[in-house]
């Protein structure tokens, strides 16, 4: 079947490139200006580390989540490292206080409090770094759901001199995800599964007349492609606003790790499948299980991996965010699989690049699909290597909206740029529509029927 990518020339190839670069740079302006992920209340200084008590109002389920950080000058020059010890108890409220300001005091106000949390004991390492006028900041409390309107904390610490003699006023912090960000996170999500399902539609609509069998190896992987997308772009990410559990959460990391191992495999079938697709034993059993069992194994090792990290992190958020993972040995396992197979999984690629380079000239139109999947999938690799790294070590809320917006660009327009390239060609669809069918059909049996009154005659 003759696509749009054997009728693209080196030129073509180039301007479709550049078209891609232009979107994607256009994403990262319009996430640069679009509105900032974290809001945070005005800080609250404290002359004594001893005991500290704070509210916060007016929350609803589109913050997302809460988060109370410390930040503690110095009084030296010098780099030093101290323990924090304290007990914290987190009441909640239900009660809508619109009349207060947030970050208002409403002890004088009849509040209905719901006991969070009581009297938990926490210690947290403090690193001074020489040269720094602050502390690094610490995460006192977090609440991954927002549950309640209006949150209190109280806070008692333990003494700790080093700390007190080293350390002038601190500072609390509250902070939480914009209402705004959740609105603009919400819709982004919703118009690009809109246009998803619109190009998955138009990608089956036109190849609807082919039979299966005669659709190539990458035509049927973008068709899994386009299903992973809409998967990726997630109907049901609304329920991790709606509902305040973990598993909503882990259900929307899974179905990015599940679009990413379509993608994964996706390289790996088209770099290896486009040599071999024409030779007939390739689709006897023992082919297909011997060049697809080895992609499997190491794509779904990698992705568990990756799920491995991600459970670990989220997990690890709701129970105690300021505490470190380096010291968790199943985290530093999983952590480190997931670089090695990472690793494996690159040198497998150049390997199968570099081999179907070699054959180039030996199939007809590879150097022309070699040259579209080598440059987009350098630089799909390229950013998302970059992307998942900062997503483990940093949250996406630190990092912008700039971050979230482009990343979804970037697969959106990449998969719907492969869905068109692998569509028939005008001229394959043409001569396989249901029309053109029913007139070959009509002409085959005129000549047929002419030859039949030839030979009649000739009798």
């Amino acid at each position: 079947m003759k696509v749009y990518l054997h009728t693209l020339s080196k030129r073509g190839v180039i301007i479709t490139l550049f078209v891609f670069a232009l979107l994607y740079t256009g994403s990262i302006f319009v996430g640069h200006v679009g509105p900032t992920p974290l809001s945070k209340s005005d800080s609250i200084s404290i002359t004594s580390l001893e005991s500290w008590s704070g509210e916060v109002t007016q929350l609803s389920r589109l913050h997302q989540s809460l988060t109370l950080a410390l930040s503690l000058p110095k009084r030296v020059d010098l780099g030093f490292d101290m323990t924090l010890n304290y007990t914290m108890s987190v009441e909640g409220s239900s009660q809508l206080l619109t009349a207060l300001p947030m970050n208002t005091t409403v002890e004088t106000y009849d509040v209905p409090w719901e006991l969070v949390e009581d009297s938990v004991e926490y210690s947290r390492g403090v690193s001074c770094v020489s040269g720094s006028e602050t502390c690094k900041t610490l995460i006192i409390a977090h609440e991954p759901f927002i549950k309640f309107s209006s949150y209190r904390f109280n806070l008692t610490f333990s003494p700790f001199a080093d700390a007190v003699r080293e350390s002038g006023d601190g500072t609390f912090t509250f902070s939480y995800v914009n209402e705004d960000f959740t609105l603009f996170e919400l819709w982004t999500r919703l118009g690009f599964l809109l246009f998803s399902s619109g190009v998955a539609f138009l990608y089956f609509f036109r190849l609807r007349y082919f039979p299966r069998r005669s659709w190539s190896l990458e035509q049927k992987w973008v068709a899994a492609l386009l299903i992973g997308l809409i998967i990726n772009n997630n109907p049901l990410f609304p329920l991790t606003i709606i509902i305040a559990h973990w598993f909503p959460v882990l259900l929307h990391q899974s179905t990015f790790l599940l679009f990413l191992g379509i993608l994964l495999l996706f390289w790996l079938v088209s770099f290896d499948g486009i040599q071999k697709e024409r030779d007939p034993s390739f689709f006897r059993v023992g082919s297909c299980l011997s060049f697809y069992l080895p992609k499997f194994a190491l794509v779904v090792t990698l992705c568990g991996a990756a799920l491995g990290v991600i459970m670990f992190i989220e997990l690890e958020e709701l129970d105690d965010p300021g505490a470190s993972l380096s010291s968790e040995p199943w985290f530093n396992t999983f952590w480190v699989s997931m670089l090695v197979l990472f690793i494996l999984y690159t040198l497998y690629l150049i390997f199968l690049v570099v081999r179907a380079a070699v054959k180039r000239n030996s199939i007809a139109f590879l150097q022309r699909r070699l040259l579209f999947l080598g440059l987009y999938t350098i630089i799909i690799v390229f950013i998302v290597v970059i992307s998942v790294m900062v997503n483990i070590f940093t949250s996406l809320l630190n990092t912008g909206a700039t971050q979230f917006f482009s990343i979804m660009c970037l697969f959106n327009i990449y998969v719907a740029t492969v869905a068109v390239v692998y569509l028939p060609a005008s001229a394959t669809y043409a001569a396989q529509s249901p029309e053109n069918l029913a007139e070959s059909s009509h002409s085959a049996s005129m000549t047929r029927f002419d030859l039949d009154i030839e030979l009649s005659d000739d009798e």
